[in-house]
């Protein structure tokens, strides 16, 4: 009896102590707080200063990055994003929750919802592959050094300019940046644009072609993320952010039927085009040129975008800003057609902001419509985000 009565008392010693003890061992593996998703995308737009999750030594990197970066942003809106904006109000029809196709757009959220604020979804097609989310809380100070660094370089370029350059992009894709990627340049944007970013995920074109499916690989893994979508929500309205790593052109499309389907999809709405190089008058990119002349039913492009005279043979036309030629990185005969256009029209308007390219022939927006051009609703034109 003596000994059950012993044993029993042991027990009841353990039965208090082991809880305890695990509850000190889970405390001392615990992983650290998850920052999430919405918040590291206002930490890398510039927008917390003071950000949690952070060593002390690697948080007081943050507030220098972010008056860096809001400099870099109100310059951008007062040169280029402010005016395109309130151009937009006054001359584009944008209709609640449509979508707007992209292509050519590396990671410029900025323009396609300058001109299209209520559209629903943004289909946008490059090159480059998306990449992952950006893990700032993971790298070591040095690290974090360097990238907010690459970050102010690319919001100092985009702030002059309004474009990325495309040797800059795969520039950080063929070093596998992780985190200065696309994905991570797209949830800034959208911070600074004020939509909260919900959730990002790796996505790819389903086998019809008809939509777009998460991936099978494991999203830990930077060869999950050529593409990405980003559901972001602002005044409740939810939106969708679609970035499509694909080779637009002829002899690459043509061997991927769900990726040809898509694009024919895709090009049945609204369509953007700028700072894209020319390609599209290249005789190359066949396929998708003829997509957009056959289905959108309005583009918006600059001198790089389709050759005038085959648009204008498809859409009526609106001529804004000037062009003589193209910017002298490419040949002063492409777009003939166009700087004839300007030439000889009577009733072209001015344009207070730079679509494109900086040219010293200036900055050329064509409005191209299919039918009639759509009556724009009067609104109240108060600029960007």
């Amino acid at each position: 009896m003596g000994y059950c009565f012993r044993t029993l008392r042991l027990c009841f010693v353990l039965f208090l102590l082991v809880p305890a003890a695990v509850t000190t061992a889970t405390a001392a593996v615990a992983p650290a707080p998850v920052i999430s998703t919405g918040e590291m995308a206002r930490i890398v737009a510039g927008l917390q200063s003071n950000p949690a999750g952070f060593e002390t030594d690697a948080r007081a990197m943050f507030p220098a990055f972010a008056r860096d970066v809001t400099v870099q942003w109100s310059s951008y809106r007062e040169k280029i994003g402010v005016p395109m904006a309130n151009w937009a109000c006054t001359e584009i029809d944008s209709k609640e929750g449509e979508t707007i196709f992209y292509p050519f757009s590396g990671p410029d959220l900025s323009s396609v919802n300058q001109l299209y604020p209520q559209a629903g979804r943004y289909i946008m097609v490059a090159m480059q592959r998306a990449g992952l989310p950006p893990a700032l809380d993971r790298q070591p100070p040095r690290e974090l050094k360097r990238i907010l660094q690459a970050y102010r370089d690319r919001w100092r370029f985009f702030a002059r300019t309004g474009f990325y350059r495309t040797n800059d992009l795969e520039d950080f894709a063929s070093r596998h940046e992780v985190t200065v990627s696309v994905t991570s340049q797209l949830m800034a944007f959208a911070a600074r644009l004020g939509y909260e970013v919900e959730s990002v995920e790796p996505v790819q074109i389903s086998a019809d072609g008809k939509d777009l499916v998460r991936v099978a690989e494991d999203p830990a893994l930077a060869s999950a993320w050529n593409s990405a979508r980003l559901t972001l929500v602002k005044n409740g309205r939810r939106v969708l952010i679609d970035y499509l790593r694909m080779d637009l052109s002829d002899g690459v499309i043509a061997k991927h039927p769900a990726n040809r389907a898509f694009i024919e999809q895709a090009s049945a709405n609204r369509t953007l085009v700028k700072a894209a190089s020319h390609l599209l008058q290249r005789s190359y990119f066949q396929i998708l040129r003829g997509a957009i002349l056959k289905n959108a039913p309005s583009v918006i492009q600059d001198e790089t975008g389709i050759e005038y005279a085959a648009l204008a043979g498809v859409f009526k036309t609106k001529l804004y800003g000037q062009f003589t030629k193209p910017h002298n990185l490419f040949q002063t005969s492409m777009q003939h057609s166009l700087a004839l256009a300007y030439q000889n029209a009577r009733d072209v308007k001015p344009l207070s902001f730079r679509l494109g390219y900086d040219k010293t022939a200036g900055s050329s927006v064509v409005v191209a419509a299919r039918g009639a051009f759509p009556v724009v609703p009067a609104r109240a034109c108060g600029g960007a985000q």
